[in-house]
């Protein structure tokens, strides 16, 4: 039997409503509080991440550098720098950049969430979890933009819409 594994949901405004089983959540959907973070390089690559195949959720598609769900009680801040640590072994100083709401049908789940956007400059080597990550790379923001476009199937869901709301603009998370 898998353990409960809780996810906050909130409103549209980002308060707190309480909590739910992850997977609940993303079968229902209910609107969650999630984080995503985006690293850079000092050559202002991006890093992307090929999630791992045993994933439960968008398994062998490439994502940003890390994203999860916080937990109750913690930050959205701890999180992004927990789940660094967790997925790609990697420090990074980090700064917010946006919320976003979005909803994506992935079938059999389903996203909708309430998104906290960090970037930031990596400060250490990437030491992938092979868990969590199945291969890394560094890529400039307008190849990735240009893959999001010709082989959307290739990124998890998530990623094609942060490319659709930054479009060119991801130049700017490096800002």
């Amino acid at each position: 039997m898998k353990k409960y594994d809780p996810v906050i949901t909130v409103d549209v405004h980002d308060r707190p409503l309480g909590e739910l089983d992850k997977m609940t959540a993303h079968r229902t959907p209910v609107l969650h509080r999630a984080v995503s973070v985006f690293l850079f390089n000092h050559e202002n690559q991006v890093l992307i991440q090929k999630r791992a195949a045993n994933k439960y959720h968008s398994a062998n598609l490439w994502a940003n550098a890390a994203c999860t769900h916080p937990r109750p009680g913690e930050t959205c801040e701890s999180t992004a720098i927990r789940r660094l640590e967790e997925e790609i072994g990697a420090e990074a100083d980090l700064t917010f950049f946006k919320k976003e709401i979005y909803f994506a049908n992935s079938p059999p789940l389903m996203e909708f969430e309430l998104v906290h956007i960090f970037k930031g400059m990596i400060k250490s080597d990437v030491v992938p979890n092979k868990n969590e990550v199945s291969d890394v790379k560094w890529v400039t923001a307008e190849s990735l933009t240009r893959a999001l476009h010709e082989n959307p199937e290739d990124f998890a869901p998530w990623l094609r819409i942060y490319g659709g709301l930054f479009g060119r603009d991801l130049l700017a998370l490096s800002d």
